[in-house]
């Protein structure tokens, strides 16, 4: 099965492993490791994760306030949005009328 990002997407991991990075040395790469973790999970028991709207579902990282929201397409996972538990609920929904 498939992983694909959302351009934004990835570019919240980015700049989250970036911002962890500045803030303690490590701390980066172990931000990106549990989205490593988080994927594998999905992949292992993608129906497992419960809706958070229908089409989309919800992967909390481990150690880290952020989700990964996905929607299973056929036979790939596809990441709308890498996000902050706290900040900004629902911005990612335009980038589902986006087309993506």
């Amino acid at each position: 099965m498939e992983v694909v990002y959302h351009p934004k997407a990835d570019d919240e991991v980015l700049d989250s492993a970036r911002f962890y990075e500045r803030r303690s040395k490590g701390l980066g790469w172990r931000f990106l490791r549990a989205v490593q973790e988080a994927e594998a999970r999905i992949l292992r028991s993608p129906y497992a994760f419960a809706f958070l709207d229908d089409p989309i579902r919800k992967c909390m990282l481990a150690g880290f306030p952020f989700s990964l929201l996905f929607r299973i397409d056929g036979e790939g996972l596809f990441v709308v949005a890498v996000a902050h538990q706290r900040r900004r609920p629902g911005y990612w929904r335009r980038r589902l009328r986006s087309g993506a």
